[in-house]
């Protein structure tokens, strides 16, 4: 809230921080008090809320086209009482954007390597750029199928067993352009970032 208010957009998407601040959700703090809307409670809280509420209908699609409907009810259910994603829903924080965009990167991710999909394909690379500039954590997650492609090329001899080595160069290509959209204008703080990072104090023996 201290950057959106304090801070002019141009520099919020540009600048990382050790403070720890989402940059699209500070950016949307920031157009929304540009347009002369008010920081209330419930509309700071609304965003993580409406990304926890659709994923549970997501994750009920998904799994009823892959797993069948009794399972897709019983996942469904789980993910609504989950402890830790009751708790991102009602926070003002970027893990359940996070949390929503990966999943349908994921699911996208899948459908691209079953049915080699273009569409599927960008919308794999569309979720896992949204979901990494949410938060930076994200990256190694979403980044992981393209890994499970390469090895299960490498794995199966079957032509069509994996997507071709074409596609995986090209859908990798296509994330990595979709990340450098929003990593490279931010490139100088982000290198200032991890530095200050790495200077942080390890956990000692005691600690494991």
């Amino acid at each position: 809230v201290a950057t959106a208010l304090a801070k002019p957009l141009g520099w919020i998407l540009t600048n990382y921080s050790l403070a720890d601040y989402s940059i699209p959700l500070t950016a949307g703090l920031r157009i929304w008090r540009a347009a002369g809307g008010s920081l209330t409670e419930i509309g700071m809280r609304t965003p993580g809320f409406v990304c926890g509420a659709l994923l549970v209908p997501l994750v009920a699609v998904a799994a009823r086209r892959a797993l069948g409907g009794a399972v897709a009810a019983r996942l469904a259910w789980l993910v609504a009482l989950s402890p830790v994603l009751v708790l991102y829903s009602r926070i003002v924080r970027s893990y359940a954007p996070m949390v929503l965009f990966a999943t349908a990167a994921a699911i996208a991710a899948f459908a691209w390597i079953e049915t080699r999909s273009r569409r599927a394909a960008l919308a794999y690379v569309a979720f896992a750029a949204l979901a990494t500039w949410f938060h930076l954590g994200a990256a190694p997650f979403v980044a992981a199928p393209l890994a499970f492609a390469v090895a299960l090329r490498a794995v199966h001899a079957e032509r069509d067993a994996a997507p071709s080595g074409r596609a995986i160069v090209l859908t990798g290509a296509g994330l990595a352009l979709a990340f450098g959209c929003f990593l490279l204008p931010a490139r100088a703080s982000l290198l200032a970032l991890l530095g200050g990072v790495r200077q942080q104090v390890r956990p000692g023996l005691a600690a494991w």
